[in-house]
């Protein structure tokens, strides 16, 4: 990541300052091509997963935290990078790691911010986890529901957990495409 910003440290400002570099990366065609395949998705900026993705690394090794609680706006690379910096952290606890999760799934707007953010430490904590699906399953938003879906088809596809799965996939009925979509999958 090429940018002038001490990532051990994140005020408002250093915020504004890395908000400048993510858009100097933002590229009008690409903007055009992923506006055209996430409707509704809210505003972008049109930069590249893989540079948002290499910038939540770096954020992740620095303090994060204080990055996390920095006032973002609410495009979709913000919301991915957040996403990205939860996902990639080394979460002490579980307690700490749900915390991250239901904050990055109240966050979603789109099927995108949805699917690019796994949590890959959910399988440390996979009983622990699927104590709390619910939480996703059978919350008001359906792109809440729809990562919880995601969770299950990430980390619960095995025998211990198979006929669980189907019984939350079952009973969930929304006329929400992109919820529907996942249920098939």
């Amino acid at each position: 990541m090429h940018m002038n910003l001490n990532l051990n440290r994140w005020t408002q400002a250093d915020y504004l300052k890395f908000y400048e570099y993510l858009t100097s990366l933002a590229d009008a065609k690409y903007k055009k091509f992923t506006d055209s395949l996430v409707p509704g998705g809210g505003a972008s900026l049109g930069v590249r997963v893989p540079a948002l993705r290499a910038a939540a690394k770096e954020i992740a090794k620095g303090n994060y935290a204080e990055f996390l609680n920095c006032e973002m706006g609410d495009t979709r690379e913000e919301i991915l990078i957040c996403g990205f910096v939860m996902s990639y952290i080394k979460c002490a606890d579980y307690s700490a790691l749900i915390s991250y999760i239901k904050r990055y799934a109240d966050m979603i707007t789109s099927w995108e911010t949805c699917d690019l953010a796994a949590f890959n430490a959910i399988k440390r904590y996979r009983t622990e986890f699927f104590a709390d699906i619910e939480y996703f399953i059978y919350n008001e938003n359906p792109w809440v529901v729809r990562f919880g879906f995601g969770c299950l088809m990430r980390y619960y596809l095995t025998d211990d957990y198979i006929d669980r799965v189907l019984e939350y996939v079952a009973s969930v009925d929304s006329d929400f495409y992109y919820l529907q979509m996942m249920q098939a999958w």
